[in-house]
């Protein structure tokens, strides 16, 4: 009995720490003008509300390129990722991973502005080697894990 107690509590409090998906006419005027405004060409948009952030994946461009995004009530972005193309990479961060990991590749990169701190994710691998790598404007390396 208190192993039943204490799943269904569990459960409980998932149910409440993960996003909801909500439809755009749910979301305040000011975070659904915010978007359409910056964004008016992006397709496949999904929202989910978690707890005071709205959170809105999509894609745009040509080739398309993932996104996402969460705002604010007031229809503010505190947090963007998006897919970027490895040309896409600042000199400065480009010439670090080249020079650190030599003959690696780089794959699936990551432009995350949260809050106006701008890092770069990527992964890069040779042979059987690989590195999750994420890097500030500047090519320092913040962040790097072995997969």
């Amino acid at each position: 009995m208190k192993l039943l107690i204490l799943t269904t509590a569990l459960l409980a409090l998932s149910t409440l720490s993960t996003a909801q998906k909500i439809q755009k006419n749910n979301l305040p005027s000011s975070v659904s003008a915010a978007f359409q405004e910056e964004f008016p060409k992006a397709i496949d948009v999904e929202w989910k509300k978690k707890d005071s952030l709205y959170h809105v994946e999509f894609e745009l461009g040509s080739p398309k390129k993932d996104h996402e995004i969460h705002y604010n009530q007031q229809g503010k972005i505190v947090y963007h990722e998006e897919d970027i193309t490895v040309d896409q990479l600042p000199a400065q961060v480009l010439k670090e991973v080249r020079t650190l990991y030599p003959g690696f590749q780089i794959e699936e990169v990551e432009k995350i502005n949260n809050r106006s701190l701008i890092t770069y994710h990527m992964e890069v691998e040779k042979d059987s080697e690989e590195w999750k790598l994420r890097i500030d404007e500047q090519g320092k390396i913040v962040d790097k894990k072995e997969d």
